[in-house]
């Protein structure tokens, strides 16, 4: 006397409850929105540190002198190192600063329209 295996299918599937069942909606919606803010978080950190990369640091003009405390020698036959290449961009602070906050600027646009959107 073999059963209908679809049948069986059918009652398992009944009995079992779905996985989120057991997650309360407040935990979901906590969690994704640190995920979130994080995610934002580690944009702008990222932005701050590419920024750097990105600049050619030889064309600005600084009156700052940097000292080199503990200047790296090396051979002349050395292969492994080379010269790091500068960024394109000539930004001073103004422009940089300007970029940084575009980023916030734009990030908070975008969440009120997307609010805004939300209500039609």
């Amino acid at each position: 006397m073999d059963s209908d295996p679809t049948s069986d299918v059918r009652r398992v599937l009944k009995q079992k409850k779905p996985l989120c069942n057991w997650i309360p909606a407040r935990y979901a919606v906590t969690f994704l929105t640190f995920l979130g803010v994080f995610i934002v978080y580690a944009l702008r950190a990222n932005l701050s540190v590419t920024l750097v990369a990105m600049l050619n640091n030889t064309a600005l003009e600084t009156n700052e002198t940097i000292s080199k405390e503990c200047p790296v020698v090396h051979s002349l036959n050395d292969s492994s190192y080379h010269y790091e290449k500068d960024g394109e961009f000539v930004w001073d602070e103004n422009i940089q600063g300007l970029v940084l906050g575009a980023f916030s600027t734009g990030f908070v646009s975008l969440n009120s329209l997307v609010v805004f959107l939300q209500m039609f």
